[in-house]
């Protein structure tokens, strides 16, 4: 048997020899192997890639709303390496619609669709500031030193209290008046980043006010500029908060708790903004100054300190 096969493998090695580059085509036969399974495996891939991967131009996204700067479109496509999605890959668009929601204008992705040609279309939720958060911050210098002396600033939200990017109100800061403003005592520069909750218990409260007025009025025609945050140290409230809103000309409604968290006694949110609607425009048209209008119980408010805060 041993010798049947060391024949046949002289008989082989003999053919090779006789054939006209026997020796080169036998060498090169696992050369072919191997390439063929490098390209099934790798080549094929970078060539789909190549011709299928998703290309800036192909993305058509919802149009931005005026008060984002800069493109979120741009801003997704590099910083998430949407280059690299392959149009043919099954999750393509589950990865595209991820890819967007992580940018912080963004509150959700609702659709994704290609079509033919290779276009890709994207529907976006955008967030909408609906107030801006004053806070105080202490400056740093070059060597690390924080400063003694606080600084004010803002921070633009929705109505979930996400925070948003201020670029484009640094830019301009005029822009920031065109928005209700919540002021809360010493409240600190939060340590989230845009696109995350402002993670305060009394910007969530001021928010549902805010929304409310949003919604149900405009208060900017009432002349309403701030939404003012205090405790309420009374020991029958169950709600600890207390909230206030004070016009541009210095006029004061102490409207109480949030719309929904009123107490026991206090008058429903539609009642106030009726009254304090009227009492506004009353003391606009009267040119009266420095006035208060107390929105909470009479009977539960007889020891509740006048806010002292000046805008």
């Amino acid at each position: 048997m041993a010798a049947e096969s060391k024949n046949l493998s002289q008989r082989l090695a003999k053919a090779i020899h006789v054939i006209p580059g026997g020796v080169l085509l036998f060498a090169l036969i696992p050369l072919v192997i191997c390439g063929y399974l490098g390209w099934y495996h790798y080549g094929a891939k970078k060539l789909d890639q190549a011709l299928y991967a998703l290309q800036l131009p192909q993305i058509t996204l919802t149009a931005q709303p005026e008060w984002i700067t800069g493109s979120v479109l741009d801003e997704v496509y590099r910083s998430k390496r949407l280059d690299k999605v392959n149009l043919l890959e099954p999750s393509a668009s589950a990865t595209i619609a991820s890819a967007f929601e992580t940018h912080p204008w963004v509150e959700k992705t609702s659709r994704v669709e290609k079509t033919q040609g290779g276009a890709v279309s994207v529907d976006v939720v955008y967030r909408r500031p609906l107030a801006m958060v004053k806070v105080v911050y202490y400056p740093v210098d070059e060597q690390g030193k924080r400063s003694p002396t606080p600084q004010e600033g803002f921070f633009p939200v929705d109505y979930k209290g996400v925070i948003l990017p201020d670029a484009g109100f640094k830019q301009n800061q005029s822009l920031v008046r065109d928005y209700l403003l919540i002021d809360i005592d010493n409240l600190e520069h939060p340590s989230a980043q845009p696109g995350m909750p402002f993670n305060d218990i009394r910007v969530a409260e001021a928010l549902k006010l805010v929304s409310y007025l949003e919604k149900n009025s405009d208060p900017k025609h009432l002349g309403i500029q701030w939404v003012h945050v205090r405790s309420d140290s009374r020991l029958t409230s169950l709600n600890p908060w207390l909230l206030e809103l004070w016009s541009v000309d210095k006029h004061l409604v102490i409207w109480g708790h949030a719309p929904g968290q009123e107490g026991a006694g206090e008058e429903s949110a539609e009642r106030k903004l009726a009254k304090a609607t009227t009492w506004l425009q009353t003391q606009r048209s009267t040119s009266a100054s420095h006035s208060t209008l107390d929105l909470i119980n009479v009977q539960a408010s007889n020891n509740l300190p006048v806010s002292t805060k000046n805008n």
